[in-house]
């Protein structure tokens, strides 16, 4: 009888582990609007930020000046006509959306395409710049001029 019970009492090991699953789920933190927003700021104007110094003793004071303004203004434009776009297509539509919308299955394919390039980008000038940053580092400590590809190594392991 206690067996009985006890098999009658268990309950299937599926419905266990979706129970497990959606309590997980349920704990990860959504970020609100306003949190995302940020966060893609960070991610956008970081990069910007950090090379800002160098770039400027590259291409001197005036040039980087004329390119800011420029940047703002071609930035400015492009956002005006998105908002536009986002306005007269569906509510909540996201990017790839937006230009199926206007440019049709092919227009979205190269958007998710070019939003995955850009993404890389980041993530790519942010390892060069911690890379750079590292090399710096030892350099100065050890009094000498390592190759970046040593210093580069120990990062790529970290990272997989």
């Amino acid at each position: 009888m206690q067996t009985i019970a006890n098999e009658t009492n268990e309950l299937p090991e599926d419905l266990v582990r979706q129970v497990v699953v959606q309590s997980k789920i349920d704990q990860v933190k959504k970020l609100s609007p306003m949190q995302t927003y940020f966060s893609l700021l960070k991610g956008f104007m970081s990069i910007g930020i950090l090379y800002m110094p160098k770039n400027t003793l590259n291409g001197g004071w005036l040039f980087t000046l004329v390119a800011m303004v420029a940047s703002f203004f071609f930035t400015q434009f492009a956002l005006v006509k998105l908002l536009q776009a986002r306005e007269k297509g569906p509510v909540g539509a996201s990017f790839a959306e937006i230009a199926r919308a206007s440019l049709g299955k092919s227009g979205m394919y190269v958007t998710d395409v070019l939003l995955c390039v850009m993404q890389y980008g980041f993530a790519i000038s942010f390892n060069f710049f911690v890379l750079e940053s590292m090399k710096s580092v030892i350099d100065s400590i050890f009094e000498t001029d390592i190759n970046v590809y040593f210093v580069g190594k120990p990062l790529a392991c970290t990272y997989s």
